[in-house]
């Protein structure tokens, strides 16, 4: 049975790294077998996954760096949100005409016309979105107040890294539903075959750029960029050519992934050898070696 399950896994697997590769050459991002690493990742962005927030969290030493990077995000969202609000309740309540005849068949309980799902995908896309601004501007408010000191012993704890993921997964489905009435409306507005024409190429761009970050957010992932240490010596980045670079991030990026190191671990290891000889190499009992005898030399001095 195990050897049958290893089989369907792999084959599994191989699947996804293909069709990742087609749709890479398709969307013009070059053929990396395995980036982004699921069909998933071409849809929602690996950025607004919890794996992304793990490595944001652990990968930060400083826990000032930390808590900084947290506010900035927050402060960021709650105006790209703003915006979309103000956007979304300006075409609801608009005199416009076609804002005046989606409200008419809402009114009217037209269930078999697009003015009536868009206005209801409008409606949503309000709500979603002012839920949205309220989870990050309560998440800028409460991480402001959070010391540099106590930074990492909050956002590692299950509801710190929640609480951090929380508005970027709200922000997520505003986006999609700002997209979806943007989309009924030029149904409505243009010819069919006009409106078809746009949505596609809407529809590729989105992708496109959502596979694009998500192959890059990948690897910094698996190469450890979030960390200090540095993924190539300065002689080797000088030398080579982008398509070799890229080459060895794909490269350092597959052998991090058969490797699996832990979140938790892998910025207290050293990371870039343990990817090149596939074995992890800790460095904490040295950090706590490091700490007692910096204890004791304070203690010596005083």
């Amino acid at each position: 049975d195990k050897p049958r399950a290893s089989l369907t896994q792999e084959a599994s697997n191989t699947r996804a790294a293909n069709y990742s590769c087609l749709w890479n050459c398709v969307s013009g991002i070059g053929c990396w077998p395995g980036l982004p690493s699921s069909p998933l990742e071409h849809i929602f962005s690996v950025e607004t996954f919890p794996i992304w927030r793990l490595h944001v969290i652990w990968s930060k030493k400083n826990g000032e760096d930390l808590r900084t990077h947290l506010i900035q995000r927050f402060a960021s969202s709650v105006v790209f949100l703003s915006l979309m609000l103000g956007t979304e309740i300006g075409v609801l309540f608009s005199p416009s005409t076609p804002a005046n005849d989606v409200r008419i068949k809402m009114k009217e309980k037209d269930y078999g016309s697009l003015e009536y799902w868009a206005g209801i995908v409008l409606c949503l896309a309000v709500l979603w979105t002012i839920s949205a601004l309220i989870a990050t501007f309560t998440a800028w408010a409460v991480t402001s107040v959070v010391s540099g000191t106590n930074a990492h012993l909050i956002f590692r704890s299950t509801l710190g890294i929640y609480a951090a993921q929380l508005p970027s997964n709200l922000i997520l489905i505003s986006i999609y539903f700002f997209f979806l009435w943007i989309v009924l409306f030029y149904f409505k507005l243009m010819p069919l075959l006009f409106a078809i024409m746009i949505v596609s190429l809407g529809t590729y761009m989105l992708f496109h750029i959502i596979s694009t970050y998500s192959a890059l957010a990948r690897i910094i992932i698996h190469t450890g960029a979030m960390g200090e240490e540095q993924i190539l010596p300065m002689s080797d980045q000088e030398s080579r050519d982008p398509s070799q670079i890229m080459e060895s991030l794909v490269e350092k990026t597959a052998r991090a992934r058969s490797l699996n190191i832990p979140v938790s671990k892998q910025y207290r290891t050293r990371y870039q050898q343990s990817i090149s000889n596939l074995n992890v190499i800790d460095v904490s009992d040295e950090e706590e070696k490091e700490e007692e005898k910096e204890a004791y030399d304070e203690e010596k001095n005083a």
